[in-house]
């Protein structure tokens, strides 16, 4: 009892900030509070920074003159625009401007450290990516304030990620790219908490090497990896973009608590926590002098690594092929283990058999009774996501009931046993290493680094197999031995599930509560296995009083997450709310983006706007037409048309156009403009120049030309903001609008 008070506390522990440097910290050092200055600027100052915004240009201006006054820096705007595919459908030209510094190294190979200083349309981007933006302003002025460094280190300012990577698919075509050889990328997916390494590589585990022996308050997980880029969350960020266009290896770095202010409202300044600026901007500057000074083996490795943190003090990082040889030795230790009690008479082959089908039975019947009880809740009563704002009650109402069948199944085992107490006890622990053995072997066959915490499990139950051949005066050595260490980055590792998932909940489309309810059960019952063991066998003369209270927490947790309000204004629901507007009708649609229906009399949310009688009319693009022209084509007398598409404020401006064929140039201010060839009729222009954009359509053939034009707004305007202002306080909006419009020139 003592070692889980321990290590719960631990873990709590380490999921807490360092404290700040003041602003007279060493000029080569990073400072939360000189940082903060350009946080404060980006967030309470301008405010709104959604790509082509002017809140985007002021942005831009503030970050381009605060880059120039670092002496030492060469500091230029990158002004693109490009095509790419983005997330729009089909082709999109976007306009991009970056804040591109250099600071030149004794060689022209670079080290790139980037964030994106736009934000997402509903939201003022405190955490995602203000605090990044100002921690590698503070990165940039600390190591132009030390010595040359050996490599040339680039800071990437860039626009557009929110919407579509654009940024840094612009910056791929600068120049400095050319010589970019690896990257640190700095996101956020909440507002609080440490900053933790959760993408790295592709394959090169040097790269987690230098962060683990660099940060210096180091926090990272593969297992962030392996769910990531598994595609289950519906996030990105421009590591995508390093990595598959251009091949880079690098660092993905995050905050990730507190999700629930994650593109919404709430994500500002007052909503950080102190101290997560601190660690970000030192870590980066860290492993960013480690990048510019460390010899970088030459080729690439596709061996992914493998690295966790304990407690964010220490990090352990190695590649593949050695998680192989360490799975392999476990393996080997596990079966000296099994071989010294089978000596001692304590454990058969037919035991170490029925010991393995115990707790593999245990471990599942735990999980199955969690989603039983999910499912239970949250779809035959219809009462879903009462977690959702107390992650602490998933952990009571499925983790602990999870727990008590799981002990009770190992009690069980004991019970039906006719082998001595000592040895029903070997057999489960024995039975418990092997159910771990054979989980570790899979894991890492299939290439999933978070095999190791089933390593340490594996290694855990083989020392508790040898302390408990002692005798069974040792058997409570055995446990502490044995489990305290595995179930602290087991623990730690489901906690950090539980605190990314529990808010991203919220936005995945469809109820989470069987997922929820796994990732609440899985870590604490896979902790039980081996304690439980003992435990059964020799139940203490408190284990009536702590099975019963825990049964009472489960059932009150059960009926809580049944009858609770699931949203707060601190933690809401998020609706999507989309107009659709043309210059006869209009139509609004508004949606749940949790999947759950906003109808029900628990969670009921009047539908905004819906049965207006008119809305107010919303600014569309428009074209205006500046020169028309005859021309020789292959199919006789083709035409020439250009005009200028205006796009009164919008986010993007969707076009469509007939003939298919007809070719388009978008000027870009180069001397050829920027030619659009098969594109099928169709192109999305994202962030837009507000001014206006010149369009030329080259069609072979004579006849009219049809432009469908779709501009998306999103954000509200502020005819619809009382009417908006109705939504419960516990709601948190995310808004679209698309007039559409037809010409014909």
């Amino acid at each position: 009892m003592v070692s889980a008070v321990v290590v719960a506390a631990a873990v709590a522990w380490s999921a807490i900030p360092t404290s700040p440097l003041a602003a007279d910290a060493p000029a080569t050092d990073f400072s939360e509070e000189r940082a903060s200055s350009v946080l404060a600027t980006l967030v309470d100052e301008i405010g709104h920074r959604t790509a082509g915004s002017d809140g985007a240009t002021r942005a831009l201006a503030y970050l381009e003159t605060t880059m120039r006054a670092i002496p030492g820096l060469e500091v230029v705007v990158q002004d693109i625009t490009a095509l790419a595919d983005g997330r729009y459908s089909g082709a999109s030209v976007y306009r991009v401007r970056n804040v591109v510094a250099r600071l030149p190294g004794e060689s022209p190979e670079t080290v790139l450290i980037a964030a994106h200083y736009d934000s997402a349309t509903m939201s003022v981007g405190a955490a995602d990516d203000a605090l990044s933006v100002a921690a590698v302003v503070d990165v940039a002025r600390a190591l132009a304030a030390g010595p040359k460094l050996r490599r040339t280190v680039v800071f990437l300012l860039d626009e557009g990620e929110e919407l579509g990577l654009f940024g840094a698919q612009g910056f791929l075509k600068h120049r400095f790219a050319g010589d970019v050889v690896t990257f640190v990328n700095l996101e956020a997916a909440g507002a609080r908490g440490r900053p933790i390494l959760f993408q790295t590589g592709p394959g090169d585990p040097w790269l987690a090497g230098a962060y683990a022996s660099a940060a210096p308050h180091p926090r990272g997980t593969v297992m962030g990896q392996d769910v990531f880029q598994s595609g289950i969350i519906p996030s990105d960020t421009d590591f995508r973009v390093y990595r598959d266009e251009r091949g880079l290896r690098g660092l993905d770095v995050a905050l990730y608590r507190d999700g629930w202010a994650y593109h919404t409202h709430l994500d500002r300044t007052d909503r950080l926590e102190s101290g997560s600026l601190q660690e970000m901007g030192a870590n980066a500057l860290a492993v960013t002098r480690e990048l510019a000074t460390m010899d970088i083996p030459t080729g690439h490795s596709d061996s992914p690594a493998v690295y966790y943190d304990i407690l964010g003090l220490w990090m352990i990082s190695y590649a593949h092929v050695v998680a192989w040889l360490l799975a392999g030795l476990a393996i080997v230790a596990l079966g000296r283990a099994l071989r010294i009690v089978h000596r001692q008479g304590l454990l058969s082959p037919r035991d170490l058999i029925t010991g393995t089908f115990w707790s593999a039975g245990a471990l599942v019947s735990g999980v199955v009774v969690a989603i039983f009880l999910a499912t239970l809740i949250g779809g035959w009563m219809a009462r879903p996501h009462g977690w959702f704002a107390r992650p602490w009650l998933a952990v009571a109402a499925y983790g602990v009931p999870a727990v008590l069948v799981t002990l009770l199944i190992l009690r069980l085992a004991v019970l039906r046993s006719t082998a001595s107490t000592v040895s029903a006890a070997t057999r489960l622990i024995a039975g418990t290493g092997v159910v771990f053995a054979l989980l570790l072997m899979i894991a890492t066959g299939l290439g999933v680094g978070s095999g190791y915490m089933l390593l340490w499990w594996v290694v855990g139950c083989a020392g508790a197999l040898r302390i408990a051949a002692l005798g069974v005066t040792r058997l409570g050595t055995a446990l502490v031995a044995g489990w305290m260490f595995p179930a602290l980055l087991t623990l730690t590792a489901g906690d950090a599930l539980l605190a990314t998932f529990v808010p991203m909940a919220g936005r995945m489309g469809v109820p989470m509560d069987g997922l929820i309810a796994v990732l609440a059960a899985l870590p604490l019952v896979a902790a039980a296995l081996l304690p439980g063991a003992i435990i059964v066998a020799y139940p203490p003369d408190w284990g009536r009083f702590v099975f019963r209270t825990l049964g009472v927490v489960a059932v009150a947790s059960l009926v809580a997450v049944a009858i609770v309000d699931p949203y707060t204004p601190e933690r809401p629901r998020r609706i999507a709310l989309r107009i659709d507007q043309s210059a006869g009708s209009a139509s609004v649609g508004s949606r749940s983006m949790d999947g759950i229906s906003m109808d029900g009399d628990r969670l009921h949310v009047a539908r905004p706007l819906h049965g207006m009688g008119a809305l107010p009319r919303l600014p569309g693009a428009e074209l205006v037409l500046v020169e028309e022209r005859q021309m020789m084509a292959s199919k006789g007398t083709g035409r020439v048309v250009r005009v200028r598409l205006d796009p009164h404020g919008a986010t993007a401006v969707r076009l469509r156009w007939e003939p298919a064929d007809s070719r388009i140039i978008v000027d870009d201010g180069t001397e050829d403009g920027l030619r659009l060839d098969d594109l099928s009729g169709s192109v999305t222009f994202v962030a837009p120049n507000p001014s206006g954009v010149e369009l030329t359509f080259v069609l072979d053939r004579d006849g009219p030309l049809q432009l469908d034009v779709r501009a998306l707004h999103s954000s509200p305007p502020e005819a619809l903001r009382d009417d908006l202002d109705t939504l419960p306080d516990w709601v948190a909006l995310d808004f679209s609008a698309w007039v559409i419009s037809t010409v014909e020139f």
